[in-house]
């Protein structure tokens, strides 16, 4: 995807989840419902305003980031050579913060709304749609999954985000299904942990693997 599309596809995205939340404010009171514990259960309240305008927010700062930090990385981790995937990601965050804006707005107008089942079901939906491309990002200081083993060698940068990328499509899709068949938070928050963290610890060992086959390069080498 080229980076003026994507910005283009940004700003209407920007424009309509605005839009959508000041209409869904407006008939509210000024005090709602602004966070939700574990349980789903409302536990703290706020002005409907700072609700309405944190998701549009954090739209507007990756929007800036889109165009910003391939401009600002540094040479030999450049973000030009996967440019279009790096876009493409972009852009599922801003659907991924989007949707979450949705959510939190209707949960807010509506307590029925079951939010811990909404959220899981966003972010495993964001893994996959994220697993599906990862493979083709390139080693970067900015996005995917950046280790000290991962950094250090671009084989097992590569050999790291392939495999999660097969762990983050799968797993994503079979726990955004189960995040609408009322699992407990901690069953689907540690299921979502493993998912991010197992890459971490794969990279170690493949960096391990390579470094005893004397395959990783030393110092000035």
């Amino acid at each position: 995807m080229n980076t003026r599309r994507s910005l283009v596809i940004s700003i209407v995205i920007f424009i309509a989840l605005s839009i959508y939340s000041y209409l869904a404010v407006r008939g509210l009171p000024d005090i709602v419902p602004t966070h939700w514990n574990a349980a789903g259960k409302i536990d703290g309240y706020g002005s409907k305003w700072g609700a309405a305008l944190i998701m549009p927010g954090c739209l507007l700062f990756n929007i800036l980031l889109l165009i910003v930090l391939p401009k600002i990385s540094p040479k030999k981790f450049d973000i030009e050579p996967f440019r279009g995937t790096f876009n493409y990601i972009m852009l599922i965050v801003m659907l991924m913060e989007a949707a979450l804006g949705v959510v939190i707005l209707r949960a807010t107008a509506n307590q029925a709304v079951q939010m811990v089942g909404a959220i899981f079901g966003v972010m495993f939906l964001f893994f996959a749609l994220l697993g599906n491309v990862l493979g083709k990002v390139r080693r970067n200081f900015f996005m995917g999954i950046k280790t000290p083993w991962t950094l250090a060698d671009e084989r097992v940068w590569d050999q790291t985000h392939r495999s999660a990328a097969r762990i983050w499509t799968i797993g994503g899709f079979i726990g955004f299904v189960l995040s609408f068949l009322g699992l407990p938070f901690w069953v689907l928050f540690t299921g979502m942990m493993a998912m991010c963290l197992f890459p971490v610890v794969q990279s170690y060992f493949i960096y391990k693997k390579l470094d005893r086959g004397g395959q990783i390069a030393g110092p000035g080498m």
